[in-house]
């Protein structure tokens, strides 16, 4: 089976207040209504399905005839919002480690979507994109989502932090001029993908409030839940196995299968039918691991390939190539550069 992609609970009231403040519209009954349930809210962590918040935005916008109720909505963000990246995002040195936080633990937010940062000469962009082609563009999540992430840019900013140009891939339903006071910057529609471009300057300047050892301990709390996110129980094993075995370089599916006393073809069933495979499981686990690792000063790229299983440095710094787009030292570079933490 695919695996239900989920949206994190707490951002339910975000709505109610959004709704109540600014609507006069207590939203409860009609959340109930759709088969939410609000005695989740308050439980750390929790979760709803992200069709279920995608029919709550068309509730909401025929309830208020209001098309850009996501820009209403995101700027009632709280820090507890999303959870341990909340607060790792306010303990740091800088909006790009802030967004490079984002990016590492965007699942916390949603599973159905991917944030990446892509660096230009005088920029950077935060780039939203679908995890699956299945999922559907929805203007009003799209709004409040890059609301509430301008709003958690000025808490660590000031009250006039903005982008210097917002890209959206629908259009401005007529209220274009809403969106630039909302955002304050231009702003760009049926563009060709959803983004925020920040100011190198701005995306890299230190900021007051900045604490490593809070980031670091938040950090780890966003990597524990996103641990407990793994949708199969399978799936899981086979990972907690790859951990283990990677090291020894004998991190091979016939391995692995015999550890959870299975023939390999029985585990590659059961892989497949929670929607993907051996060979994916231990390139993701590769992946997640080799990021972590690099980004520890403290570990040589040769002692990270040992750990990985990699036969020799050079094809450790092949494989971290394709995954993303840089050497081992350049990515660490990067990661290192603005943050300080």
């Amino acid at each position: 089976m695919i695996f239900q992609t989920s949206t994190i609970a707490s951002v339910i009231p975000m709505v109610i207040e959004a709704m109540d403040k600014n609507y006069n519209f207590d939203a409860r009954p009609l959340i109930s209504n759709l088969g939410i349930d609000l005695s989740r809210i308050d439980v750390p962590g929790a979760r709803y399905p992200t069709a279920m918040m995608i029919d709550l935005t068309r509730a909401l916008v025929q309830k208020t005839g209001d098309d850009c109720i996501g820009l209403t909505i995101g700027r009632h963000i709280r820090p507890t919002t999303f959870y341990a990246l909340g607060y790792a995002w306010l303990a740091s040195a800088s909006l790009l480690g802030a967004f490079k936080r984002l990016a590492r633990y965007d699942q916390i937010v949603s599973t159905a979507d991917i944030v990446t940062v892509a660096p230009a000469d005088n920029s950077y962009s935060l780039v939203f994109t679908h995890r699956s082609a299945g999922i559907e563009a929805r203007p009003v999540g799209i709004d409040c989502f890059f609301m509430a992430l301008i709003t958690m840019c000025r808490w660590i900013g000031d009250a006039t932090t903005a982008p210097i140009e917002v890209h959206l891939q629908h259009d401005s339903a007529g209220r274009a001029g809403d969106y630039v006071t909302a955002f304050g910057s231009p702003v760009v529609f049926e563009a060709e993908q959803n983004c925020l471009i920040f100011a190198r300057e701005t995306a890299e300047c230190p900021v007051t409030g900045s604490n490593t050892g809070l980031a670091g301990i938040n950090d780890r709390l966003a990597e524990n839940y996103l641990a407990s996110l793994e949708p199969s129980t399978v799936t899981r094993h086979v990972r907690e196995l790859l951990m283990q075995l990677l090291p020894s370089g004998g991190a091979t599916q016939e391995r692995v299968a015999s550890r959870m006393n299975r023939s390999c073809s029985s585990l590659q069933r059961d892989l497949r039918s929670e929607g993907t495979s051996f060979r994916d499981v231990r390139e993701d686990t590769r992946q997640r691991l080799a990021k972590g690792y690099v980004q520890d000063g403290d570990i040589s790229l040769q002692e990270v390939a040992f750990l990985l299983g990699f036969s020799d440095q050079s094809n450790f710094s092949r494989a971290f190539r394709r995954w993303t787009g840089k050497s081992p030292k350049d990515w660490r570079d990067s990661m290192h550069a603005g943050e300080g933490s």
